[in-house]
């Protein structure tokens, strides 16, 4: 599985494309879950569609730039 690193431009951070996306995900579900807008039970997507997400979401962002092709 495909997964590309991304370096930030104004930090230095390095990260890829899966733990970005799954971090702002989880984030975003809990806070849904603490207001009620969603049931724990709601699935969660799989590492591929994270990854296909983070990477559409980091090459259109012009704070990171892929360091791996």
């Amino acid at each position: 599985m495909y997964n590309p690193k991304y370096l930030h431009i104004e930090s230095g951070e390095i990260i890829d494309a899966l733990s970005y996306k799954k971090d702002t995900f989880m984030e975003i579900r809990e806070y849904l879950l603490s207001v009620g807008e969603i049931e724990p039970t709601e699935s969660i997507p799989s590492d591929e569609e994270f990854i296909e997400a983070g990477i559409e979401e980091l090459d259109g962002d012009w704070e990171y730039r892929k360091i791996t092709p």
